[in-house]
């Protein structure tokens, strides 16, 4: 029975792995053939995945691996989620490559690998797995932040991303050293018996490894002031990859920190709880002051990405079954808009290439009106303006904070979402009521890949914007926490 576990718990992880495989044979096998061949192999593995993680929902919970994994309904949720970012990703991608000469089957085999990685750290039930998770993700996304070598832009974000990772895996070892040290074991499950039966020899010890996996994971979920790398990394990097790591990292990153905190050291609150909330509020008003200073729309969306890393914090805060559910919907939203702005980047264009500063998305309403405001949605959910399903993301984790007894990290998180909704509107407002500068040559990428992400982030947002309360409940029914 548990060699069978093993295999089910894995079959979608082995599915994204053996599609890197393939894809990696089949250009050992024709090296010169380059085309969209590879970008629908890539979707099959995904989808294949996809299909395969689904068929786990509703399943009694399984553990793989001696308890190094864990097969169950939150897993299933998140891995949609970055399954759903790597999809996207990848229908964004073939124009981008193609454009650049960098359509290599290397690149879908990366983009796989770091799939794999995220949906596995999502899955992890052992401290040791998810340090292995996660460096399995962070050397695909190093080597594919610098994919355009031709660039020094990203170079140095490759480069900067590797050296701070580095630096973020060594709080992470020190952190499951001293978990270890503390409670004798790695195993999450074991960990949660051995602090609520009392049997920490040292709960100072337990209390820092905690902080010290936060830390390292908050580098993952790009939290202040562990954010060092995302302005830089975000703009150098090739804007599919970019969006792949907005939202794909950031949904593993978490879904990993509300297994360590809330499943394993729920008893240990008053050890992260009060640090969390301090760094929750640092994260979304430093990136919401910082972010209107920008004009450069690719750096002025990381300090986006950084801000909602604050907003889906208080979900974890709070601690409860009101607050996880949030954070699973939340990241939901969050991954569809903010990959849908970044296809917009990628959707306007000039001589130049990508237009990336604020400047030159002036009058675009007035020659492309349906583009225009097809970005200006994504900026809006981004903003947290109702209807749509960023508005309801928000509104179900301020919900939660209050509930859970944090109405200061909602007052102060409100606050900052008025400040961020100057920014988003900003682009809005260039846009549609400036003119469009003489001789603009401005066009639009028309290639079907990048539509049909467009179509997916729309259909997302919407849905969660017309029916939160279906997503909710969706997000309720993955809870395999108490509280």
């Amino acid at each position: 029975m548990p060699v069978v576990a093993n295999w089910t718990t894995l079959l979608p992880e082995m599915a994204l792995v053996g599609g890197a495989i393939f894809l990696l044979l089949l250009d050992a096998a024709k090296p010169s053939q380059r085309g969209p061949h590879l970008a629908f192999f890539t979707l099959v593995a995904l989808v294949l995945s996809g299909v395969l993680a689904a068929m786990q929902w509703g399943h009694p919970v399984t553990n793989a691996l001696g308890g190094m994994v864990v097969g169950d309904n939150f897993g299933v949720f998140a891995r949609f989620i970055i399954l759903g970012a790597g999809l996207l990703a990848t229908f964004t991608a073939p124009s981008y490559l193609h454009r650049r000469g960098l359509d290599r089957a290397e690149f879908y085999a990366l983009l796989l690998l770091a799939t794999a990685g995220m949906t596995l750290l999502a899955v992890s039930s052992d401290l040791i797995m998810v340090f292995i998770t996660v460096e399995l993700l962070s050397l695909a996304l190093y080597v594919m932040a610098g994919f355009e070598r031709g660039r020094l832009e990203a170079q140095e974000a490759s480069m900067k991303y590797f050296l701070l990772g580095a630096f973020a895996s060594a709080f992470l070892l020190y952190g499951i050293a001293f978990a270890f040290g503390g409670t004798g074991t790695t195993n999450l499950l074991r960990i949660r018996t051995e602090t609520s039966l009392g049997g920490v020899a040292d709960f100072r010890l337990v209390g820092l490894a905690v902080v010290l996996l936060a830390v390292g994971l908050g580098f993952k979920a790009a939290m202040v002031p562990f954010h060092m790398w995302t302005p830089d990394v975000y703009e150098g990097s090739p804007t599919p990859v970019t969006a792949f790591m907005a939202g794909g990292t950031k949904a593993a990153a978490f879904a990993a920190l509300l297994r360590v905190l809330v499943l394993a050291v729920p008893e240990l609150r008053w050890s992260w709880q009060g640090p969390l909330a301090g760094l929750t509020v640092l994260t979304v008003v430093f990136a919401s002051v910082i972010a209107v200073a920008q004009t450069d729309v690719k750096r002025m969306l990381a300090y986006s990405s950084i801000s909602h890393a604050g907003f889906v914090a208080i979900a974890v805060v709070a601690a409860s079954r009101s607050g996880i559910a949030a954070a699973l919907v939340y990241l939901l939203v969050y991954t569809a808009m903010t990959i849908g702005a970044f296809a917009c980047v990628m959707l306007f264009r000039d001589g130049e290439g990508e237009r990336v500063h604020l400047a030159k998305y002036s009058g675009l309403g007035v020659r492309r009106p349906a583009a225009a405001a097809l970005f200006a949605f994504f900026l809006f959910s981004l903003a947290g303006i109702p209807p749509t399903g960023g508005f309801w993301a928000k509104w179900y984790v301020f919900f939660a904070a209050i509930r859970s007894h944090h109405a200061w990290l909602a007052i102060v998180a409100v606050g900052a979402s008025v400040i961020a909704a100057f920014f988003y509107v900003r682009v809005a407002v260039v846009m549609f009521m400036q003119d469009p500068p003489e001789g603009d040559d401005m066009e639009l990428d028309r290639s079907v890949g990048l539509r049909i992400a467009l179509a997916l982030c729309l259909l997302v947002v919407i849905a969660v914007g017309v029916a939160p309360g279906f997503f909710l409940h969706l997000a309720e029914k993955a809870l395999p926490f108490g509280g």
